[in-house]
This record gives structure tokens, sequence and C-alpha cells, in this order.
């Protein structure tokens, strides 16, 4: 849509645009810009209540939405900018009967189906040429669950540890199998934290044993512990890569494609791990992980204020 109107000048009133779901986007200006922690966070200072959780960013400026008269239902972390979103607040004929099934063509009328429990919507015959854009994407949510990243020894599936960007999470587990193979990992913290969480029992754990229980991929939908994962991932990962977790956020710190990069930013991991660990029950994580959640807060204790 911001490219009809801004690069191919496109009159609003000449656009029809058709949206399935409202969603929530990630303000570019906002504070701190938003960014792979903010809706965990949110969700964690919220006790789970998701509608809260997006309110609170709202009102801080890190979401927005199109019409505010409009509550979305979906996030998929796309970034929107101050002046894009006016561009989109341009058009005004905008069509929400869910998803298009169906286009069809009978004497120069043209017939838009949405489903069974939706009215079609008809675009009387016309001497305009009309043109019909396909602009959805997934993005890199492609429906693809991958449960485990570290297969073998020898094979690794790439997938989001984090929310976009895709950059940091990619880096991430290069630098986790970096690690593995220069035999840095800090298998002793790996093996107490699967005993904790009664992964092993009397079996003593590879490498990549650790790091294929313990590292796990970024959940898009499902409850609210699952929605959090990535907070516990950012932990684990400052806890495995090293014996010494400043290796680690030192790492971040000085990799571009982080967020740590930022000046003045802060990771909060002690801050999240504490409220994790007293509000776990509540928020629908079980006994062993609450545990586990205690054993990582002592062990990046350096982290505090980072």
């Amino acid at each position: 849509v911001v490219y009809l109107l801004r690069t191919m000048k496109v009159k609003p009133d000449d656009i029809s645009w058709i949206i399935p779901a409202d969603v929530w986007m990630l303000a570019r200006e906002g504070p701190n810009g938003g960014g792979p922690w903010s809706y965990p966070r949110a969700l964690l200072e919220a006790e789970g209540d998701r509608e809260k959780a997006c309110a609170d960013l709202e009102a801080k400026g890190i979401f927005e939405r199109l019409d505010k008269d409009i509550t979305p239902t979906r996030f998929r972390f796309p970034v929107i900018g101050k002046d894009e979103l006016k561009y989109m607040r341009k058009i005004k004929q905008i069509v929400r009967r869910g998803r298009v099934t169906s286009i069809n063509l009978n004497d120069g009328t043209i017939k838009i189906g949405f489903g069974k429990d939706q009215e079609p919507w008809f675009l009387p015959p016309s001497d305009d040429i009309r043109a019909f854009v396909h602009c959805t994407s997934p993005g890199p949510f492609n429906g693809t669950e991958i449960d485990e990243l570290f297969v073998s020894d020898t094979e690794m599936r790439l997938s989001l540890l984090f929310a976009p960007p895709v950059s940091i999470s990619m880096s991430v587990l290069a630098k986790l199998e970096s690690a593995r193979r220069q035999g840095k990992l800090d298998l002793d913290f790996g093996n107490k934290l699967l005993r904790t969480g009664s992964v092993l029992n009397g079996d003593v754990p590879s490498e990549n044993d650790v790091l294929r229980h313990l590292v796990r991929s970024f959940k898009l939908e499902g409850d609210v512990p699952s929605l959090m994962v990535s907070l516990s991932t950012l932990a684990v990962f400052f806890s495995l890569v090293d014996k010494d977790p400043m290796v680690g956020y030192e790492w971040m710190k000085a990799n571009r494609l982080s967020f740590f990069s930022i000046p003045g930013f802060k990771s909060g991991i002690l801050n999240d791990l504490s409220r994790l660990s007293v509000g776990g029950e509540t928020l629908g994580f079980k006994e062993d992980e609450i545990e586990m959640f205690t054993i990582l807060q002592e062990k990046l204790l350096p982290l505090k204020d980072k």
C-alpha cells in the first residue's frame, strides 16, 4: 500500500484494501524501537494477559495499530514507521471480511468471495483497468514447527530463537556451534539444568545433548510459557556458551546484528528470571521449569544491571 501511494503515485481513493485481520505493529521510532524481547516481557509484566500486554506496549509507543477504533487480533512482528502509517491511513475503502477465497468475473462484474460466513464483495463494471495485488506474506513464519535444532553432531536445523530481526538468531546458533566445536560450552552447568528439568536420568549428556534439550526455537503462537521461551533461551545462551557468562554478554555487545550493540541497551535478563521464578506457577510453568529459572538466575548474577 505504501509503495502504491508513495512510489507509484496511486490516489488513495483508487485503492481498495482487503484486510483479513488487523495486526499489531512495532513502531520504528518507538522507545528503543521495540525489540525481540518487548512482547514476551510485556506478557510477563501483565501476568500472561495478552490483551493487557498489547495495550501496555501501545501506551508506551512501542506498538501501533492501523485504526484506533479496531483492536488488532494478531501480531507477526511487522515494523512500521510514522510516515508509512500516515500513508496507510489515507485508504478509506477497507474491506474486513476475512481472507479472499475466490475472484470471479461475470459480465464485467467482479465478485470477490470470502468464505461461507461472509458476504461476497462486488466491483461493478468499469472502463478502468483493475489490478489485484497479493501482498500477504508469513515473513519468517511459514508454519513449519521445528522441535530440535541440534539434531546430531553433524546436523543442525536453522530456526528463530528470538523474535525478528532474524539475523541475531542465526548468529547465536553459529556461536553456540562454534563453542561446541572448541570445547568451551559449560557442560557441567548444562548437565545441572537437564537433571533439574528431569530430562536425563543416569546418562551423561554429550555436548550436543545439552544443546538439543536446552536451546529451543521461538514460538509465534501457543500458551503463555511458549510465548516466553525466548527469554529463557537468552539466559541459556549466556549460561552455556562459556563458563563465564560475561563472555556471551560481551560477544552480544560486540555483535552488530544484536540489540546489545546499541549504546545503553540493557538485557534485563536477571529481572526476567526473577519474575519467572516468583510468578512462574501463575503463568503456567511447571515446577521443574521454575527451578531452572532460579538456577539460571544464580549463574547470571555477574550480569546484574547489564
